[in-house]
């Protein structure tokens, strides 16, 4: 198994070549290295199905991307070894880029795996040479098992009895007929020595095992002939090794052959190893120059340059030469190369562990096209993006562009707190002023009043004239509790912004001071898209948001009046009064009120929205806790008070 440190190493050389994230995964979904640190420990739901064996790759689109919080573009593929899936390496970039790199880091991991597994397999052969001696055997006149020594038994865990005077094509029992067996059994018949003949046996455990033997003629003193001795040694790990070792360079070249791009690895001596078909189309494409292992680097690209493959090095072959040998050495960002009939080509080189160097060629010819349409498409749709964002709340453009909502007709029940506002008198004062005054006047108000709205998390509905529909708990709530909590805070910051907008609008020229009512109810209510497939429109509906209305429209003045539902939800942190009931069309039974005051300080003080309005004015009152006569004091000290503000 490979090390960490190892994994990480490829993470990051891949991530600087294509400036994306490299993340490999673990058995139970889990990041266990990244190019981007912070990723380390994170879990993916969908590796952790991949390397569960329920599905054989993760892509996920810009669109996809866009629709999911913490979802990046990109691929992921699994990395199998033997048989067994060990990790899962996952690309975050465009599609085209991500799918590439995924199977590069892919073959890459799987290739250093072998690599470690060819290593063990020789370290344990070694072990066994260094352990083992070979056996001596003995064959009679008639070619039979006459002798072996323990060594024999004990490797193939078989009595004496098993061999000795049995031939050796009896004992052996596999592959006899072959021309090899047939030769040997020849030079048996005539009497020659042998070298290395190599045959199978299987073991009284039935395991089968690869053998080499030598031997040579024995003769008696009378010079006739009294059989064979020779050598045996078993090397079956020796075999199995080979077949290995072949099988992995097979599967490297057949793995290399499915990339897309052009590849190479280069030796630390910048020899060529090892590249695929594409590699010598995209260099040689049609010139009939053979690139063969073994060429150096330089041999390569100057072969490249002097057939006039490489537009920049025209008439400055030698020092574009020695440019590209320079980058090719610092292997710097990857960079992008011009060749021939309008061809552009990314190349990304990095460094091996040995000191070699791989290199990826990408054909980017059609993405070099592409990019200015694309920069253009994107600017378009950031400046239409930008437009409709100014006719959507900002939870509602969000949770669209992000993807959390879809658009389209449906609509749910929940529980909302529902704020109507508009200006008492606004008709007399619109035929007062001209069309454009009235026009800046209202976008000013209207301006300041959806700050404040948005300052303390509403979605707001509409504009209806000088009115304003506003309400808490959709798209994002706090709960109802908390979001009847904010949209009170929410009135009485609007009143506190009107008196100081008093002053303002004064200067401008307008007598008649603006004085806003406001009316809040919580209830339930039906959310949501409302309209035709064609054009439709985000709002609420229900007898929730008649009552709101409706207690707008009763409210006095400057006054912000509450229903029963409301005020029980904000009762201890808002001080309110009771003002009587009303009917209300649709509801059978009087409606309660309460006109809302102030907020409650820590120590039960009330702070009404006037007290806020002026560093230089004051008032503090506990309604609750004041007797009669308190009251009544209370009363004739602002009496005076006003008559001394009095101009």
């Amino acid at each position: 198994m490979l090390d960490r440190n190892q994994l990480q190493q490829i993470c990051d050389q891949v991530s600087e070549e294509i400036d994306a994230i490299v993340s490999i995964f673990a058995e139970n979904g889990e990041i266990i290295c990244s190019s981007q640190r912070n990723r380390i420990g994170m879990f993916h739901a969908g590796v952790a199905r991949m390397m569960a064996g329920e599905i054989n790759r993760y892509e996920a689109t810009i669109e996809d991307a866009a629709k999911t919080a913490g979802v990046l573009e990109g691929a992921a593929l699994p990395i199998e070894f033997d048989g067994s899936r060990l990790f899962c390496v996952s690309v975050s970039a465009p599609l085209n880029i991500a799918r590439t790199y995924c199977r590069l880091v892919q073959h890459w991991v799987v290739a250093l795996l072998r690599e470690r597994a060819l290593q063990s397999s020789e370290a344990r052969f070694r072990d066994v040479a260094e352990s083992a001696s070979d056996w001596i055997w003995e064959m009679d006149s008639d070619l039979r098992f006459s002798y072996l020594s323990p060594r024999f038994y004990e490797t193939f865990h078989t009595p004496p009895a098993a061999v000795i005077g049995k031939t050796r094509t009896e004992w052996a029992g596999t592959d006899v007929d072959s021309q090899a067996w047939k030769d040997h059994l020849t030079k048996l018949s005539a009497r020659l020595p042998f070298r290395d003949f190599a045959y199978t046996g299987r073991t009284g455990l039935g395991e089968l095992r690869h053998l080499r033997i030598h031997g040579k003629p024995v003769y008696d003193a009378n010079g006739s002939f009294a059989g064979y001795r020779g050598t045996a040694r078993d090397v079956t790990e020796q075999i199995e090794m080979e077949r290995a070792l072949r099988r992995a360079h097979q599967l490297l070249s057949d793995s290399i052959e499915t990339i897309p791009e052009a590849f190479s690895l280069f030796d630390s001596d910048d020899r060529l190893i090892v590249f695929n078909s594409k590699y010598h189309a995209l260099l040689y494409e049609d010139v009939g120059v053979e690139i063969t292992p073994g060429m150096t680097f330089e041999t390569i690209i100057r072969e490249g340059a002097a057939r006039g493959r490489i537009p920049e090095a025209l008439g400055r072959i030698d020092e574009w030469i020695n440019e590209r040998l320079a980058r090719h050495r610092d292997l710097s960002e990857p960079h992008i190369q011009q060749r021939g009939a309008g061809r552009w080509i990314l190349v990304s080189e990095h460094r091996t562990s040995d000191g070699g160097t791989v290199a990826i060629y990408s054909d980017i010819t059609d993405i070099k096209h592409r990019e200015l349409e694309l920069a253009e498409k994107s600017q378009a749709m950031e400046r239409l993006s930008n437009q409709l964002a100014k006719y959507l709340s900002p939870q509602i453009y969000e949770s669209i562009f992000s993807g959390r909502q879809e658009v389209k007709l449906n609509s749910r029940r929940k529980k909302l707190t529902i704020f109507f506002s508009d200006i008492v008198g606004f008709t007399e004062t619109a035929d007062r002023l001209e069309s454009e005054e009235l026009t800046q006047l209202l976008n000013h108000y209207l301006s300041e009043m959806s700050d404040i709205a948005l300052e303390h998390g509403a979605t707001i509905d509409k504009y209806i004239g000088d009115g304003l529909v506003i309400f808490f708990g959709d798209p994002d709530t706090q709960g109802v509790k908390q979001d009847a909590l904010q949209c009170a805070r929410m009135a009485l910051a609007m009143q506190r912004r009107m008196a100081e907008l008093q002053w303002t609008w004064r200067d401008a020229g307008i007598g008649q001071p603006l004085r806003c009512r406001m009316g809040i109810n919580t209830g339930f209510c039906t959310v949501g898209n409302f309209g035709s497939e064609n054009r439709m429109d985000y709002t609420i509906i229900g007898g929730g948001v008649n009552l709101a209305s409706r207690l707008e429209r009763a409210a006095r003045p400057d006054e912000i009046l509450i229903s029963y539902e409301t005020y029980a939800l904000i009762k201890d942190a808002f001080h309110c009064e009771e003002r009587g009931q009303i009917e209300v069309r649709g509801i059978a039974y009087p409606v309660a009120t309460y006109a809302m005051i102030g907020e409650r300080t820590a120590d039960g003080a009330v702070v009404s929205p006037e007290e806020d309005a002026s560093s230089n004015f004051t008032l503090h009152f506990d309604l609750d806790k004041m007797s009669e006569e308190e009251r009544a004091a209370a009363v004739n000290l602002l009496r005076a008070a006003l008559k001394t503000l009095s101009p």
